[in-house]
């Protein structure tokens, strides 16, 4: 009889109990779950946020403005011998250049092709004409925020320098690295001027590649 009690006494305290201690644990873990799983939605969110911002910084970054300054130039003053120009196109984004149904070359914007803020960390714009064979026939500063190209160096030589670039060709003569600019710099100017240099240089690279000119 004794065994019997305690027979019925364990097997009911062990179904009890460890129904019990199961429920117990099962709660204990749902808040353990809870506890480490509570913050990720927020932590979720806060990089969508931060992706978002990306996305929208890149696009920023990456919008193609040479339509804007097309506008402002006439085809005479950047491309010389050219009567019109086609629709800007592709990526990095141009616009042919035509002298009646003849191709010439391209037309574009530099801080379209290359990042090279200026030392107003803001990007100095200067349209550039290519021909087809990879030599620069035009090149004209647009729009720059400079502080010392607007109140210490006087425009004409800033446009002087540039000039210095038309006739180059960096398809058939690349720049050595570690060479000096291939126009001589302005004192007074000499960040912004090798960042205008810079510019024009790599991103007349970039477009014969991206184009086929280089071929």
């Amino acid at each position: 009889m004794r065994g019997s009690l305690a027979a019925h006494y364990g097997a009911h305290c062990g179904a009890s109990c460890g129904a019990h201690y199961g429920a117990h644990r099962e709660t204990n873990h749902g808040k353990h779950r809870e506890a480490r799983h509570g913050y990720p939605p927020l932590i979720g969110i806060f990089i969508s946020i931060v992706l978002l911002c990306c996305a929208l910084a890149a696009n920023a970054a990456q919008a193609q403005r040479l339509p804007d300054f097309l506008k402002t130039v006439a085809i005479a003053e950047i491309f010389p011998g050219a009567d019109r120009l086609g629709p800007p196109e592709g990526k990095p984004m141009t616009a042919r250049a035509y002298a009646g149904e003849r191709a010439l070359g391209r037309v574009y914007l530099t801080s379209d092709v290359v990042n090279t803020p200026g030392y107003s960390s803001k990007p100095i714009d200067v349209l550039v004409a290519l021909a087809n064979d990879g030599r620069i026939v035009g090149a004209k500063l647009v729009e720059h925020h400079e502080p010392i190209l607007l109140i210490g160096v006087p425009q004409a030589k800033v446009d002087h320098f540039i000039s210095g670039y038309v006739g180059l060709n960096f398809v058939d003569s690349p720049p050595r690295h570690g060479a000096p600019p291939p126009v001589d710099i302005i004192s007074g100017a000499t960040v912004t001027l090798m960042v205008i240099g810079d510019s024009i240089t790599r991103s007349a690279i970039a477009v014969a590649r991206a184009h086929g000119i280089d071929k």
